[in-house]
């Protein structure tokens, strides 16, 4: 496994799952509802105003999946920083060689390797499924 870290990626190279850039519902932040609402049950505040106040703390997941590379977890928090005007996002690209397509178009925005025994460092949440405990759980145990 490789993992690459994006202090400032473009928010629209890597969408979460069943999204486009097109996608309608990108318009409706009432339809994700859902989302910010697990969000919240989960870390007892406000997603919107947790990222207007503090900015993007932990980054996003991405990897390779259902084919295409994808925001794995960390949807939530992408719709929230598109709804709010984010422009780019921090995440950690996980591709394991042996199986995942060409990520070379990545290697061109600016990134740094980080070897898997210091990935943990880029979180500050390391709870149980959630931020480093889900690269954690999926690949390094």
């Amino acid at each position: 496994m490789k993992f690459y870290y994006y202090k400032a990626l473009p928010l629209y190279v890597i969408l979460p799952p069943a999204i486009t850039v097109e996608d309608e519902r990108l318009k409706d932040p009432v339809h994700f509802k859902h989302k910010f609402d697990s969000w919240e049950n989960l870390y007892k505040q406000d997603i919107f105003n947790s990222i207007k106040e503090k900015g993007q703390i932990d980054p996003n997941i991405a990897c390779w999946e259902n084919n295409r590379w994808r925001i794995e977890p960390g949807q939530a928090r992408w719709l929230a920083m598109h709804y709010l005007g984010f422009k780019t996002q921090k995440v950690v690209l996980c591709v394991n060689e042996s199986k995942d397509p060409d990520h070379s178009k990545f290697l061109s925005y600016e990134h740094m390797e980080v070897p898997s025994d210091e990935v943990r460092e880029l979180f500050t949440d390391k709870r149980d499924h959630v931020g480093y405990d889900y690269i954690y759980r999926r690949w390094l145990r």
